[in-house]
């Protein structure tokens, strides 16, 4: 009985052992050719064919056969071909090919089709929505013409066929890809290569092989999913080939766009028949020079009159100071990095002055230029525009002409409505990113306008500054789009016009005319140089008091340093020192160093102006921040993925 216990023990040992043998044997042996047929398999493209004829007018004849192995998967009712037949050349332009389906065949017989056109591609859409196929092996064969695919390089002396045969965007791997090139009777290929991969890539899994006017390409192992072939095929003669070359290429894809460019000069047609007609002004006299500023005019004023366009109500205010206490009305003393102005209790003579003379001393004789006096600087500055725009901003002197910036307005909309359609077409949302960019940029140019003109805040600056840095950054995000620069730049086009417009458009009646005439005159006898002046016969003598007098007037028109060197030059006749002159109505003197340097109207300008500024807002009166309304008077080779041809496909 032991004896059998200890045989059956040692046979149920024995197979234990076995069992890892075994299943490594089974492992280890080749699977039935049965069980291999029942594996599952993958769709794929088992060969894709591609066949070019090459016409004698350079016309491309494509012939695709494409067998792929359905499967229900991806591919239920057929394929879908997609080939580029438009591309971006930059700013909008772009080269466009003209690409006819011909016929299209599964497994011999005629198969429905349709074309849609889907941004750059066309695609070939192959089967029916109603049926779905067998599995299996199905066969499909494109034939399409497509123009302009030969190029001519610098040289001149060969024609390029740079073709991508399969495209780089298939969803599935294909086994083996090959094409073959027919030159036209009398032409003959030279070379050939090709490229294998994804974009740029320079792969070499494939043959070339050429003679006479046949060149044969085929790949060596499959292509994975988004990896393509590209040929590259040397033709010689060139002659009638290649299409139009250069700018009568890009003229004859970009018509339409080139019609939208143009159609953006509508605005500037309309804007210059509308100031010939109504914004020039009339023919005024020979200017002479005047010794006197027009009667009853300030200094602010005259300095807008002459360059016709607003003045910055800060510099308005700081001229209407200078110039009170020229007439010595008031006294300025310097205390504490700071102004203070004391009233002498004399009257102006110029309306305007008398406003804000009114203004800043109504509450008492002394005034200091601070933040505290901020409501009665603010007031005596809106008292300053609303007197200048009365006197000098009326029909009497000028016409505004806003009516009619009304046309120029509409032109630009229809300009725009018209453009965005012919020049962005498909593409409309590069436009809106442009156009967002440029008005942005024209915001954030805010900054530099605020300090050349001086109507500037510390808040303002920072609120600009970061405004600018956004707008940086989101015209940078951009500006490798080339519709969006398109876009910027008709915007920034448009918004030129009408800023042009407005600048110009406003006109001097004829009694508007003189005023400036006067005006001129005198700022030419305020400008003129000693030499000059010595040439002239019976001026007034230039003494300390009409020097004083007439400085608010040189400071508006900007030749406040020539005045001062006159006024030198004549204490110098009278043997007098000019090196520590001092006015009267200013505590601080300047020394000779100060007026031989700076200027003293310029250090007088910017020491008051400063205070004024530091010492008001930003606010304006009816919405206007100066004294008036408006302003006035081929390649041999590359990479896989390049050339024409292209695209790729997929199943539905």
């Amino acid at each position: 009985m032991s004896h059998t216990l200890q045989k059956r023990t040692a046979l149920l040992a024995a197979c234990l052992a076995a069992v890892p043998l075994l299943c490594a044997l089974l492992l280890s042996s080749p699977v039935p050719a049965c069980a291999a047929r029942q594996a599952p398999a993958a769709e794929r493209i088992l060969l894709f064919d591609s066949t070019v004829h090459i016409q004698p007018d350079g016309l491309l004849s494509e012939r695709e056969t494409i067998r792929v192995n359905v499967l229900g998967q991806n591919i239920r009712r057929g394929i879908f071909r997609d080939i580029p037949v438009r591309y971006k050349l930059g700013m909008g332009l772009r080269r466009r090919h003209a690409l006819i389906v011909q016929n299209v065949l599964r497994n011999g017989k005629p198969e429905p089709y349709a074309v849609e056109q889907r941004n750059h591609v066309l695609r070939i859409l192959i089967g029916s929505g109603h049926a779905m196929l067998d599995h299996g092996v199905h066969t499909y064969e494109i034939t399409y013409t497509l123009d302009k695919q030969i190029g001519v390089p610098e040289d001149g002396k060969e024609a390029l066929l740079a073709w991508n045969v399969t495209g780089n965007y298939w969803d599935f791997t294909i086994d083996k890809a090959t094409c073959t090139v027919v030159a036209p009777p009398g032409v003959s290929v030279v070379s050939a290569t090709g490229a294998t991969g994804r974009p740029g890539e320079h792969g070499t899994t494939f043959t070339a092989s050429y003679h006479g006017a046949e060149a044969a390409f085929a790949t060596t192992k499959p292509l994975p999913p988004r990896e393509g072939f590209t040929i590259f095929t040397r033709l010689t003669p060139p002659d009638g080939l290649a299409g139009p070359q250069g700018f009568a290429a890009v003229w004859a894809d970009n018509k339409l766009f080139f019609a939208g460019i143009a159609l953006q000069l509508l605005p500037l047609l309309v804007f210059a028949l509308l100031w010939h007609k109504f914004g020039r002004d009339p023919h005024g006299p020979v200017v002479i020079p005047r010794y006197e500023p027009p009667a009853g005019m300030d200094a602010a004023s005259a300095g807008s009159l002459l360059q016709n366009a607003p003045m910055p109500r800060k510099r308005a205010l700081m001229l209407s100071i200078v110039h009170l206490a020229a007439e010595g009305c008031l006294t300025i003393e310097t205390e504490k990095m700071t102004h203070v102005l004391h009233a002498t209790g004399k009257p102006s003579s110029v309306p305007a002055n008398r406003q804000v003379l009114e203004e800043l001393f109504r509450t008492g004789n002394t005034v200091q230029l601070s933040s505290y006096n901020r409501p009665a600087l603010s007031s005596a500055a809106d008292a300053l525009q609303r007197s200048m725009k009365e006197r000098y901003d009326t029909p009497e002197i000028r016409r505004n002409n806003t009516s009619k910036l009304l046309l120029c307005v509409l032109s630009s909309i229809a300009a725009l409505a018209g453009s965005v359609p012919l020049v962005f077409a498909g593409d409309a949302g590069g436009f809106m990113a442009g156009a967002a960019s440029g008005m942005l940029l024209l915001m954030a140019g805010l900054v530099p306008y605020k300090i050349l003109s001086r109507r500037f805040s510390i808040p303002g600056i920072l609120f600009s500054l970061i405004f600018f840095s956004f707008a940086l950054i989101f015209f940078a995000s951009f500006n490798r789009h080339a519709e969006a620069n398109t876009g910027m730049v008709i915007v920034l086009w448009n918004v030129f016009l009408l800023w042009l417009f407005r600048r110009l458009m406003p006109a001097y009646t004829e009694k508007g005319m003189a005023l400036v005439n006067e005006l001129k005159g005198f700022r030419l006898f305020l400008s003129l140089t000693e030499k000059q002046r010595l040439q002239m016969q019976d001026q007034p003598e230039i003494t300390r008091e009409r020097f004083e007098a007439l400085l608010p007037f040189a400071m508006a028109f900007g030749v406040e340093r020539r005045w001062e060197d006159s006024f030198k030059a004549a204490m110098q006749l009278r043997g007098e020192d000019s090196t520590n002159y001092g006015i009267r109505w200013y505590d601080r003197g300047f020394s000779g160093t100060e007026m031989r340097h700076a200027g003293l109207g310029a250090a007088l300008g910017s020491s008051i102006g400063a205070s004024v500024s530091a010492s008001m807002p930003e606010s304006t009166v009816s919405g206007s921040s100066g004294g008036f309304s408006s302003g006035g008077s081929g390649s041999s080779g590359g990479g896989s993925g390049s050339g024409g041809g292209g695209g790729g496909g997929g199943g539905w």
